[in-house]
């Protein structure tokens, strides 16, 4: 557990820069007027998301409530 105590920092910091540093949304190169949908942003903060999990489930698990 203290692993993950120590590396959410790091995601929660990888998170935080994806979602400020790029464009929610993005103009259209086939019609200016119109904004798209900025898929890279966002399959960038799953890649992130699906780090976490994976480092997650790979920490050793116990059913014990302390």
């Amino acid at each position: 557990m203290q692993q993950l105590i120590a590396l959410i920092g790091l995601y929660l910091t990888d998170v935080t820069f994806c979602r400020e540093g790029n464009p929610s949304h993005r103009d259209s190169p086939l019609v200016s007027s119109k904004k798209l949908l900025n898929f890279n942003k966002y399959h960038k903060l799953a890649r992130i998301v699906q780090g976490l999990s994976q480092f997650v489930h790979q920490l050793p698990h116990t059913n014990e409530i302390k």
